[in-house]
């Protein structure tokens, strides 16, 4: 299965280690991973950077919610369009 991780990124220090911690186990378990803080530079403004990664959203099948999504307007955007989609949504 290939899937999305989605959760809190701006205003967090360092996103890149929460979300390789949360990739690397996904990927023990045998998942194809989307990380979408190696998707985007940390300069690019945030509604390019969701534009980017809705479009790679697309290409999978299923979400993985982090537990601080609740705090974080992208990942809602992201869990919205997983369920439009028809997507697993996978909370953490």
């Amino acid at each position: 299965m290939k899937i999305y991780i989605s959760g809190k990124v701006t205003g967090v220090k360092h996103p890149e280690w929460k979300f390789a911690k949360t990739e690397k186990y996904l990927q023990s378990l045998g998942h194809e991973v989307l990380n979408p803080v190696e998707l985007c530079r940390n300069d690019l403004p945030w509604k390019e950077a969701m534009i980017i990664c809705l479009e790679e959203l697309k290409k999978c099948n299923a979400i993985y919610v982090q537990p601080d999504w609740e705090k974080s307007r992208g990942a809602k955007i992201e869990i919205s369009c997983a369920e439009k989609y028809g997507f697993e949504i996978i909370y953490g």
